[in-house]
């Protein structure tokens, strides 16, 4: 019977599939005898498998007596290349034609050139009115002082000819602050210039790009009776980061700006308030202006205040360092030795008493230490020229003489935003943007500050024989000195009793101070691999001599006639000297010498490498540049 409904296809489909698939395997075994056998490559060449092992069997061999062959090609090199010096060729070479790069790929490029971008012929250009920076205000300068840090001197040998060759590295150097009104500046950028033919410089030529590129510090030396030598500038502070070399080249083109504005703006503590060295003894460093947040009163009653608090705490380390002495004096010793230091520590006591009086009535009813104001001073940051209203800067001479006087001046370099556009000012403008930084006007000069002699005398008694002062040689008048020698970061103190013909010298006693013996890795690395007890004395010294020790008269303010001494000297240059001690006695350098002194006696010696150097930051967008080197100064070797 045949089924209703189903087609053909639908009755067959099973058979149909079957006979499908056993053509398609027939075809394939067919393909396996007819067809072209399967094949490898060897050498660019096809064979069948089973001749492919003799093949590489071959080709082994022919490579084995390659190797075994001792015959030298004829176009083989017969010497060895030299890779170092071509690596130092490639390096000195560069990787661009300029001297530095146009601007590193992470930031955005500066618009330069005439018009910037903007379709103008030269002669129709807009005619902008340069920038000139304020100068600089109120400038303060403070010597300061200590042993650095031996790890930081082996480290960088740029130092080694400010400090000592020997440990302990003292210096003494001079720290000048000011404030630099960048406020001010912004507005003068924004307001319209007085001359109508010029126009004011379009922001996007200033906006983020204005940093201080440098900070010029100039100085003169006192010459005496009002007189000042000429205007001297100070190199930049060794190991400082510095663009200065950098800024007065004169091949530097104007798209090469923005590395170095890179440069200043991640440098810009160093640059703007490097930091002065780690050391390991002596008074810690501080600025010599202290500007806090909040602060009331003008500025004259602000710093009178700092330095009663400065003050303040050298009384107390006094006061601590006396009482260490009465506690830990052996009971043999004499009384009236007891008593002098009794006495000195009463009248010192008295003193800081007197200081927080004049504290109190300036207002400052709660004293905190200097330091933790400095501490908050040196963790700020640095704001930016386009967001700061003042910038608090300073920086530091390491080459001031010891023995000489200076006053100082500042003058700050900020990004010149018309380098490289002389068709946007005018012909009597050029000499200002031919270069890429824009000088401030000089601050005004500072007070006079004088850097101690290393070795200093004072005359603090003088008497003839039965008037109390001892007998002296051959019945001779004798003087009373004090010599002290700044060693270790401290004033130290030595006491002579001399007669006329008598060299001025002397022999201190030090406690046992530590000498660290450096290792210098060849990457350039210091550490400490040991240490030694330095010497136990150390011998002072003036080339001077007494010349006399004359009595005279006086009247003092009671109208009364009393006897004043007279000690004569002759100097290192020849010149006779004279010295009053009732005058010596009271100076108030002898007094702050006398007080560092008294601090050395307990004072201790820090671990080298405990406070860090500030790292400089490189400019990773030039590695073939030259890129803002650490400061150096080659003006002349300090003489002590």
């Amino acid at each position: 019977m045949k089924p209703k409904g189903i087609n053909f296809f639908e009755q067959h489909v099973e058979k149909i599939v079957v006979g499908v698939l056993g053509a398609a395997a027939l075809g394939v075994i067919t393909m396996q005898f007819v067809g072209r056998s399967n094949t490898v490559t060897i050498n660019n060449r096809e064979l069948p498998p089973e001749q492919a092992y003799e093949a590489l069997r071959r080709e082994a061999e022919n490579v084995r007596a390659r190797l075994a062959d001792t015959t030298t090609p004829a176009d083989a090199p017969t010497s060895v290349p030299d890779v170092s010096a071509q690596v130092e060729r490639l390096m000195a070479s560069g990787v661009s034609p300029a001297p530095f790069l146009a601007a590193p790929l992470s930031s955005p490029l500066a618009m330069t050139g005439p018009g910037a971008g903007l379709d103008f012929d030269d002669a129709d250009a807009p005619k902008f009115s340069p920038l000139i920076p304020p100068a600089p205000m109120r400038p303060a300068a403070m010597v300061v002082g200590g042993a650095v840090d031996p790890l930081i001197v082996a480290s960088h040998p740029e130092l080694a000819a400010w400090v000592p060759a020997e440990q302990p590295h003292d210096l003494r150097a001079v720290t000048v602050q000011a404030s630099f009104p960048a406020a001010a500046m912004i507005r003068a950028l924004e307001r319209a210039p007085g001359d109508p033919a010029k126009q004011t410089i379009p922001r996007f030529y200033w906006m983020n790009r204005l940093e201080v590129l440098d900070v010029v510090l100039e100085r003169q030396e006192s010459l005496g009776g009002g007189r000042f030598g000429p205007v001297e500038v100070v190199p930049p502070m060794p190991t400082a980061p510095s663009l200065r070399d950098e800024l007065a080249s004169a091949g530097l083109p104007a798209a090469a700006l923005q590395s170095l504005v890179n440069f200043a703006r991640d440098n810009r503590v160093g640059i703007v308030r490097p930091p002065f060295y780690p050391t390991i003894a002596g008074e810690p460093w501080r600025p010599p202006r202290l500007e806090r947040e909040g602060a009331s009163g003008d500025s004259a009653s602000r710093q009178q205040a700092d330095t009663l608090r400065r003050r303040l705490e050298r009384l107390e380390s006094e006061i601590e360092a006396l009482q260490s002495r009465l506690q830990t004096r052996q009971t043999g010793a004499a009384a009236d030795q007891q008593r002098i230091i009794e006495e000195r520590r009463d009248r010192t006591i008295a003193e800081r008493d007197r200081v927080l009086g004049e504290l109190r009535a300036m207002g400052v009813d709660r004293v905190e230490s200097v330091q933790d104001d400095v501490d908050r001073v040196l963790s700020a940051p640095v704001g930016s020229l386009e967001s700061a209203d003042s910038l608090t800067m300073w920086t530091h001479d390491v080459t001031a003489r010891p023995g000489a006087s200076y006053r100082y001046r500042l003058r700050v370099g900020v990004t010149n935003p018309l380098f490289g556009n002389s068709s946007n000012v005018a012909p009597e403008d050029m000499e200002l943007v031919a270069r890429p930084v824009a000088m401030s006007e000089p601050s005004p000069w500072s007070d006079t500050v004088f850097i101690e002699p290393t070795t200093r005398l004072y005359v603090v008694g003088a008497a003839r024989p039965g008037l109390g002062a001892g007998e002296g040689a051959m019945g001779s008048p004798m003087a009373t000195v004090e010599l002290y020698r700044f060693h270790y970061g401290h004033w130290r103190r030595v006491s002579a009793r001399l007669t006329p013909g008598d060299a001025i010298m002397g022999e201190l006693n030090l406690p046992a101070l530590p000498r660290f013996l450096i290792e210098v890795a060849e990457s350039g690395q210091a550490r400490v691999v040991g240490r030694e007890d330095g010497p136990t004395t150390l011998p002072v010294a003036l080339d001077a001599f007494v010349v006399d020790v004359v009595e005279s008269s006086t009247v003092d303010i009671a109208g009364q006639t009393r006897a004043q001494w007279q000690v004569v000297f002759r100097d290192e240059e020849g010149r006779l000297v004279v010295r009053l001690p009732d005058e010596d006695r009271l100076r108030s350098s002898r007094r702050a010498a006398e007080t560092s002194a008294t601090i050395a006696e307990t004072a201790g010696v820090g671990e080298p490498g405990a406070r860090a150097a500030p790292q400089q930051r490189e400019r990773q967008s030039t590695p073939a540049a030259p890129a803002g080197r650490t400061g150096g100064g080659t003006s002349g070797q300090r003489t002590d």
